[in-house]
């Protein structure tokens, strides 16, 4: 599991609570900064993209796709709009929030975050799923492969 170093310290708590410290590895690592290690089984991106520019998801996505063996799957949960330029009302406010949370930050839409994976080199791309039965949670889940 990689965490930004600040976040290390309640991520290996969580590790040891859940008696997974055999099984999961905490590495502390600014993904926005330096290259994820290579060998991964799966990448799990959660809530990143918003809060970074275009030009940094982008560079994100290559990156994991890097560090991911052949064959297996990179999972993204982020709040998603349906189509650019076409808010719902969740979105349009959520990203003037972020407006004043982060220099380059917004929310993104579905058609934005697939060029990404494309050029990122991803195929196979799937959703968007809910990611949870909550009828209140804007988060959606895309789902690609490194073949």
């Amino acid at each position: 599991m990689v965490e930004h170093p600040r976040v290390v310290p309640f991520a290996r708590r969580a590790v040891e609570n859940a008696r997974m410290t055999k099984r999961v590895q905490v590495i502390a690592l600014d993904i926005l900064t330096h290259p994820l290690p290579k060998g991964f089984d799966l990448v799990l991106i959660s809530n990143v993209l918003h809060g970074q520019g275009c030009r940094e998801n982008r560079a994100l996505l290559k990156n994991a796709y890097r560090c991911l063996n052949r064959g297996v799957q990179i999972i993204l949960r982020d709040v998603l709009m349906k189509q650019a330029g076409k808010n719902s009302n969740w979105g349009a406010l959520f990203s003037v929030s972020l407006l004043l949370h982060t220099p380059n930050g917004r929310c993104y839409a579905l058609d934005e975050v697939r060029d990404w994976l494309h050029q990122a080199r991803f195929s196979r791309i799937r959703g968007p799923f809910r990611s949870s039965p909550l009828y209140f949670d804007p988060d959606s889940i895309l789902i690609a492969e490194k073949r």
